[in-house]
């Protein structure tokens, strides 16, 4: 039996991000051990001015993007594709020994990567649970390669967080 492969989808802020660390939280409870990618926002003074990039295992953290960082753009925000990558070698050292991988977010920033696209393209392939948190827009490329679920801002994380652990076979 293949190993479980979730994508968890939807608009901007809709929780996508909350339902994964809640995801993290969960499997880290019951003893596993997780690594992976978590790109939390940065905000200042109650607005959204870029993101952190965390690397689960080793709890290291760089920024991402921000609006005031240099680096190519992706709206108004200026991603730091050398930090980028860094965290994502940070990953990808801690692949092998991860029960279950976890990866917020695939999306625009991220794979301005070259080293990130190659992840993102290896971790569907290795025979381990894969949490993937993908955007909207990208879904095309990654339809077929999980079970998806779509999450809005009236979505209930704490069901949907039992529902993926039990699909994974991770609820006991």
């Amino acid at each position: 039996m293949p190993a479980p492969r979730i994508i968890i989808t939807g608009k901007p802020r809709s929780g996508k991000s909350t339902l994964a660390l809640s995801l993290m939280t969960e499997l880290r409870l019951k003893g596993k051990w997780v690594s992976g990618i978590l790109t939390p926002e940065i905000i200042k003074k109650k607005e959204r001015t870029g993101f952190r990039i965390i690397d689960i295992a080793s709890d290291e953290t760089k920024v991402l993007a921000s609006v005031d960082g240099k680096g190519p753009s992706v709206g108004k925000y200026h991603v730091d594709l050398q930090e980028l990558d860094y965290i994502t070698q940070k990953f990808m050292d801690h692949v092998e020994s991860a029960d279950v991988i976890i990866i917020d977010e695939i999306g625009k920033m991220e794979m301005l990567s070259e080293k990130f696209r190659n992840m993102a393209e290896k971790i569907f392939t290795i025979e381990k649970p894969v949490i993937a948190v993908v955007n909207m827009e990208m879904m095309k490329q990654y339809s077929g390669t999980g079970d998806v679920f779509t999450i809005d801002e009236k979505s209930n994380i704490e069901k949907i967080t039992e529902k993926i652990l039990k699909d994974m076979k991770m609820d006991d």
